[in-house]
């Protein structure tokens, strides 16, 4: 009979922990532009080599976001596992955010997909090979979210 130790689950070898994929984008960004910078995390989710595909579009949103902000505005990260899904999001917090659109990657958005292609195509393909979803939800004046929402065991 098998010790309680030898039946536990072993971790994947590569596994990346959602905690840390929201902590290398803020300590990577920080480092490098001025902005209030913010990050949490709820609730804990591991991935396999997609987690570096996830770190990838993180960055990509977090580049928009510093392009569309500046020096005294907010960005925030944050990272959500839930029962079926894992969420990440980053909100760029600004007074001069235009008015928007609320809806999905793939639909018509216009004024928010032009100002950030092509980091929003790169992110599109990641999230749609991890048969993910991508809302953009501005509020004029306020901000701008970018979240990807993703299935997980």
């Amino acid at each position: 009979m098998p010790s309680a130790h030898e039946a536990m689950p072993r971790p994947e070898v590569n596994a990346i922990r959602l905690e840390e994929v929201v902590d290398r984008i803020l300590v990577r960004w920080r480092g490098a532009v001025t902005r209030r910078w913010e990050g949490s995390v709820v609730g804990t989710a591991c991935f396999g080599p997609e987690g570096r595909q996830l770190e990838r579009a993180l960055d990509e949103l977090v580049a928009n976001a510093v392009a569309a902000t500046g020096p005294q505005d907010g960005i925030t990260v944050t990272g959500r596992a839930r029962d079926r899904w894992v969420e990440l999001a980053v909100t760029e917090w600004s007074p001069t955010t235009p008015a928007g659109h609320i809806g999905y990657a793939g639909e018509e958005v216009p004024e928010v997909v032009a100002a950030c292609a092509p980091g929003m195509r790169i992110v599109e393909g990641i999230v749609a090979s991890q048969s993910g979803s991508l809302e953009i939800t501005t509020r004029p004046g306020v901000s701008t979210t970018f979240l990807i929402r993703l299935p997980h065991p």
